[in-house]
């Protein structure tokens, strides 16, 4: 195998520049060069730019010199910028920091099977197109010799987590949503070892995305609205709750979630903010499901972190006064009389109820129930269920629920229903919940609806019923994704366009929130409607040219390659150069696209 030539100092700077090398070695000190690999003949590396943005750098060697060089910043200098140049020092002076692509294939064997499941299933989820390469593999023989199970590797995920926050670019609007969406793919990793009952992997891993989080939060906090890195708090904290209902005979891990629940309620309330916005669960859990034991350490925590000193018997407690956490904390503690008066003064419902039930005083319990906004309903009928009274619990919700839309009350129902096999109520639960916002409705719910019905043997009538009030509530995406669904393709392309807008229209190709549906048809007519697949490209790549941005570009290259291979198959090749010709004269001076279509070979 060949070597990468070894470049001296003199040759760096006579390929990009004094000034240019000067910056490359500050960049180094800085740490500015990360995630570099190497892969045979070629080094890659992201470089954090001097405003804060990411660039991806490349360069590619022959025998003896520097072969093809890249570098995705908006000067990109024919890829002898400042970035090239770090990466270039970064090889002369630490070739250490280059991760040999080849042992990434070793590192994939040291997954255990639930590692590579969940990585299987963010590789499809980020590459829909790698399924029909899954579909190909045969399944494994029943004879194959068991395989050596692999020790979890706590790093592995500590250095993803790291990687994301230290590459995720912070400095505009939406740099939560560009760190959560990563972070979710690792949480689901965590969420499978729940569903395995390894409940000690998943809470390390759910401790390495809050850490980081909480790290992390106040350079990723643009704005208030954004909240991105909250709901991931929020989703790893509800699996925390199952982890430690569950975790009942190991000391150890029950004090490292209690530790981890109640880091998350002492950073939040540091917040200062009107309500929660990570930790809303957190004190019921803490509460519901510890022992009188950690309970009591818990209490010691808030009164010292708060400085409170209340006296349940001698104080008068009131909604100003109360801290609600620590009144369920020391709920032990504090008689019945006083800790029911306490509860019913302060409108502390839940723990009113929940102590009711422990007397016996069902009926009791039922009218304070009767008090509780439909917002906070679903914690009561789950103390109820945990006490055994699942039927009243669920009456309770069914009223309800006939008296409102409530997707959270109906979401409970369905689950209900599913759960105990009653498919007609289900069915019912499914599509009332569909009906509310039918502009929200995905695809996913439809196939709910479609599977549960054609159980029942009621789908001709239910899709008839269905389609028709989709239609009604102009659910046009829906009834897109519906159509390549069901390989309907030409109503696919019909609804469609049937949205079409004038090229400059501030609503975009095809109306406001088609994208994503408007590319999957491209794809599902390429080769049954080659020229209305081509326009779809066509105008979407150019309005993404029209937004600038590198990341546009680059996103709008990958159209027109399709449009390329298109035109190719239906033996247009002349139009397509006529029209990547006119494109690159048209857009001359946007020097970040012309890079981008250099690499795609445009």
């Amino acid at each position: 195998m060949s070597t990468i030539p070894t470049l001296n100092e003199r040759d760096i700077r006579s390929f990009v520049g004094e000034q240019n090398l000067l910056n490359g070695k500050k960049y180094i000190r800085e740490g500015a060069i990360f995630d570099a690999r190497q892969h045979n003949m070629t080094l890659r590396a992201s470089c954090k730019g001097s405003q804060g943005e990411t660039y991806r750098v490349q360069v590619t060697f022959d025998d003896n010199d520097i072969d093809e060089t890249y570098c995705s910043c908006p000067v990109g200098n024919q890829g002898h910028c400042k970035h090239i140049a770090g990466l270039l020092w970064a090889w002369h002076e630490r070739p250490g920091m280059f991760i040999e692509m080849d042992k990434v294939e070793s590192a994939l064997t040291d997954l255990n099977k639930v590692e590579l499941v969940s990585l299987m299933k963010q590789m499809l989820q980020l590459h829909p197109d790698l399924e029909g390469l899954v579909e190909k593999i045969s399944p494994r023989s029943s004879a194959a010799p068991k395989q050596k199970r692999v020790p979890f590797n706590r790093e592995l995920y500590r250095r993803q987590v790291d990687e994301i926050f230290r590459t995720t670019d912070r400095n505009k609007w939406g740099s939560e949503a560009r760190a959560a969406e990563p972070l979710l793919r690792i949480k689901s990793i965590a969420d499978d070892y729940v569903k395995q009952q390894n409940y000690d992997n998943a809470t390390s891993i759910y401790e390495l995305i809050i850490k980081g989080i909480i790290d992390n939060y106040d350079t990723f906090r643009w704005h208030a609205d954004e909240g991105d890195l909250d709901d991931v708090v929020n989703d790893c904290v509800d699996e925390l709750g199952i982890c430690l209902k569950a975790a009942h005979d190991d000391e150890e891990l029950r004090e490292q979630i209690i530790q981890l629940l109640y880091t998350v309620y002492e950073f939040d309330e540091s917040l200062y903010n009107d309500e929660p916005v990570m930790s809303g669960r957190v004190p019921a859990l803490l509460v519901r499901y510890t022992t009188p034991e950690e309970r009591q350490m818990l209490a010691g925590w808030v009164r010292e972190a708060s400085e409170n000193d209340v006296d349940w018997y001698a104080d008068d407690i009131d909604e100003e006064n109360l801290d609600h956490f620590l009144l369920g904390l020391e709920a032990d503690t504090i008689n019945d009389k006083t800790f029911l008066r306490i509860c019913r003064e302060t409108e502390s419902y839940d723990y009113l109820v929940e102590r009711l039930l422990k007397l016996g005083r069902l009926d009791e319990a039922l009218e304070a129930a009767k008090h509780v906004e439909n917002y906070e309903i679903l914690e009561i009928v789950d103390i109820l269920s945990e006490h055994g009274y699942d039927a009243v619990a669920e009456k309770i919700i069914e009223e309800r629920a006939s008296k409102s839309d409530d997707t959270d009350l109906l979401d409970w129902l369905k689950d209900r229903y599913e759960d105990r096999g009653d498919l007609a109520a289900t069915l019912d639960a499914a599509q009332r919940i569909l009906r509310v916002y039918p502009h929200l409705a995905t695809i996913e719910q439809y196939r709910e609806i479609r599977r549960l019905a054609q159980q029942l043997g009621s789908w001709e009538t239910a899709q008839a019923e269905l389609l028709a009030f989709l239609k009604k509530s102009n659910a046009t995406s829906l009834l897109i994704q519906i159509a390549l669904d069901e390989a309907q393709v030409d109503k696919a392309l019909e609804l469609l366009e049937s949205q079409k807008r004038p090229y400059d229209s501030p609503e975009g190709p095809y109306g406001y929130g088609m994208y994503e549906v408007a590319i999957d048809v491209a794809k599902a007519t390429e080769d049954t409607h080659p020229l209305a697949s081509i326009e779809i490209y066509q105008r979407y790549a150019e309005r993404l040219i029209d937004q600038r941005g590198r990341d546009n570009y680059r996103q709008a290259c990958e159209y027109l390659t399709s449009m390329g291979n298109i035109y190719q198959k239906i033996g247009q090749s002349t139009v397509w150069t006529d029209y990547i010709m006119s494109l690159r004269a048209k857009y001359k001076n946007l020097p970040a696209l012309k890079d981008e279509m250099a690499m795609a070979k445009l």
